[in-house]
Parts: structure tokens; sequence; C-alpha cells
């Protein structure tokens, strides 16, 4: 069965744990009267989880996908994907039940359930619930492989992103800045995997999501501070990317007419860029003809020959490459800059703004910023949100974003998938 038809067929059978319809997404939090969206996130994606760990506190709730109770905390549950069924035992071992997917709901407190994958220590603590099914990743291990889900409110979940994505000790403007793109870019993206049976996933697809661990006072506080705040433009939730460092100005996107449009990173009087103090604001990378060829496809290696030369073929407004010429003694071979860089590494060409001079038998990469460089650059969040320009959160989104618009979500629709 095909990947996307059979996660589909999984949200069917079971609806409890599918995504839910648009008008099931407002939820509401107890104590507290404004609407929510209620998300599924991915936690196990690589198809190479081979037993799930839950330890859950007093009154969780071990239930299927029926909503039929099969156990309550404090107890230990360990699962496993056995003939496209959710095997769980106890920790002894027993074996409980076995059934299509599982939910454990954690008690009255909310106390966060922890999780333990193949075994490893530590466990991950998430709020929220945790749901466990087979995954269809990998048809030839569909037996013995499970996915992970963790089904939580938006707010809460920021509170394991926000701190994932940006230190807690920067200034507090900027980390209001980071709450209202993830927030935006969370609502705008979870149409992105409707068919594999989720909303986002805990990984820098998306937005790092890290759990309890990764929660900081500082961040829940900027999480607090703007509740319910998101981005809009022409009543429109917009694409609230966001990244490292832009080195100085960000990108246009894929044409001309992709919003955000790319801006100086600096102020309009001039000086230094509001991201002048990035860990990557600066770098360079010295390559050589054999490295590269290494990491291309056997049939271009074969094409190519020996690279001779390295070369600009063309650049966007910004001055980030979006092709490049490869020059071998056999033939040529164009590719795109994301593409360049992901072969040869993010971490070693960190964005595509970036020059190339040969230099004897090596190609010095001289770059600037890290990351795709489209939307908001966090490190000029915190340069504007410090001394001496002291920007609010506000006026950092207007520069990354200009003309969006920062609104509540009882005031707009969340969208429809």
């Amino acid at each position: 069965m095909p990947f996307a038809i059979a996660c589909l067929a999984v949200s069917y059978l079971f609806p409890r744990f599918g995504i839910a319809s648009d008008s099931s997404l407002r939820v509401r939090e107890p104590g507290n009267t404004q609407d929510v969206a209620l998300l599924r996130i991915a936690l196990v994606r690589s198809g190479s989880v081979r037993q799930a760990a839950i330890i859950a506190g007093p009154g969780a709730r071990l239930t299927d996908s029926l909503d039929s109770f099969l156990g309550k905390g404090p107890a230990e549950w360990t699962f496993t994907s056995e003939d496209g069924q959710i095997a769980v035992r106890a920790a002894s071992g027993k074996l409980l039940i076995k059934g299509p997917a599982i939910r454990v709901e954690p008690g009255a407190n909310d106390d966060p359930l922890a999780l333990r994958i193949n075994s490893a220590k530590p466990a991950v603590h998430y709020r929220g619930s945790l749901d466990i099914g087979p995954s269809f990743a990998n048809s030839g291990n569909r037996g013995s492989i499970v996915s992970v889900y963790n089904v939580a409110p938006l707010e809460t979940y920021l509170r394991g992103v926000v701190a994932s994505e940006m230190a807690a000790t920067v200034p507090a403007e900027a980390l209001r800045a980071q709450a209202i793109a993830s927030r935006t870019f969370a609502l705008k993206a979870r149409s992105r995997y409707t068919a594999k049976g989720f909303d986002l996933t805990d990984d820098i697809d998306c937005q790092a999501y890290g759990g309890v661990e990764a929660e900081t006072p500082s961040t829940d506080a900027a999480i607090r501070y703007t509740r319910s705040q998101v981005l809009t433009r022409n009543s429109e939730l917009i694409w609230a990317d966001f990244y490292d460092d832009c080195g100085g100005v960000t990108a246009p996107g894929d044409d001309a007419n992709d919003f955000p449009p790319s801006v100086l990173d600096a102020p309009d009087k001039g000086g230094s860029d509001y991201c002048e103090l990035g860990a990557h604001h600066r770098w360079e990378a010295h390559l050589r003809g054999p490295e590269i060829l290494a990491r291309l496809q056997p049939t271009e290696r074969a094409q190519l020959g020996h690279v001779r030369d390295l070369r600009t073929a063309a650049t966007d407004s910004s001055g980030r490459i979006r092709s490049l010429e490869i020059v071998g003694t056999d033939g040529k071979r164009m590719l795109k800059g994301p593409v360049f860089r992901s072969i040869l590494g993010y971490t070693r060409i960190m964005s595509t703004l970036f020059t190339v001079k040969r230099i004897g038998d090596e190609f010095l990469i001289s770059g600037r910023g890290y990351g795709h460089g489209h939307g908001m650059c966090q490190c000029g969040a915190i340069g504007m949100a410090g001394e001496p320009f002291r920007k609010t959160c506000a006026e950092i989104l207007e520069h990354y974003f200009p003309g969006s618009k920062i609104v509540r979500l009882g005031d707009i629709p969340i969208g429809r998938r």
C-alpha cells in the first residue's frame, strides 16, 4: 500500500487518533476561555524505533482507539509493533493488550508523560497525551516499527519549541518575536503532513521541539505575553519562516512574488548589521575537487571526470547562489545552490550567500550567515532587541515581514486543510 494511502487509512480506521477536522481543532484549555488549536506532533518518524516505553504518573489512563479503558497509572508501559498491531506490556513483561493504536493520557494533575525510546536513557517528558501506532514508513519492517505522537494544545507545544529555537538568555522582545513567529508557523504548516496522519514534526523541517526538558521561565513568559498572537497578511496567516543568521540581507524567496521580500538587516541610516555578532555571520570553507566529486552520484562523477573549476551561474537579488556550475575535464554539471549546500553539509556550507575563489588546487568558499535566509533572522532579532536599538517584538516582526499584522487567533479563522 502506498505510504500516503496507508497513513490515511489509519486516520479513517482510528479517527480518534487521526488528524481531527478543522472544527474539532478548537478546544478549550482548563481554566481558560480562549480557544486554541490541538496539535498532533510526530516524535518518531525515522522508522528505527522498535520499542517505546512510557512512564506515567498517578491517574494516567491507558486507552485504545475507541477510548476503551485499559489501565491506569502510576505505571510503566512498553509498546512494540507486532503484525501491524501495538502490543502493550507491563514493566514485568506481561502482555496486557494488543490493538491497532494506543493512547496514554495524563492524570488529573496533567503530569508530563516520560517517553523512553529503544531503552535509551534519559527519558524525555511531554505534556498532553502520547499516541502509539504501527509505522508505515518502511513496509519491509512494518511488523516491528512503532510511531509515537504527542497530542497537545498549541500554547503547550510552544513551550517546548521557543526554548529549543532561541536561547533563553536573549532579550525578552526577541523571545516574544520568536513566540509569535513559531505560533504562526505551526498553524500555517500543519497542513503539510495531513496525508501522513499528523500535523507537525519535532525536527527542524518544522520547528525543533524538545518537550518539557527544553522549557525555561523566560521563554514561557514570552509565550504567555504573546498568547494567541499570530502574523497575518491580507487576513491570512503568513509563512513565518526563521533561521539563524541572514548574513546582512534576507533571502527573497523562490520568486518575486514570494513573501516576505528581501530586506537589508541594518538600520535605515546605515551601520553594522543587526546580526553582526552572530557566531556564523562570516565563515569560510576550503574544498578540493576530489571532495566535491565524492559527494556526487557515481553517474555524475563519470560525466565530469576531474573537477577543474567551480563557477557561480546565477544569484538572486540578495546575492545568494541560485545555481553553481561544476566544470570537469570531461563535462559540466549544474547544481542549485541549496542542493550544493545539502550534499557538502549544512554545517560546512552554512548558507548559499557565498563567493567562490580558486586558490591553487583548492576552492575558497567565503560565506555569510547560517540557514536558508528567508523570513526572520534570529541573530538579527536578538540584535534589534538589545542595545542600542531596543526594538519591540512588533518592530522586529515588521522589519522581517513588512506589511504583516499581529492579530489574535479569535479574530481570524485558523484555516481549513
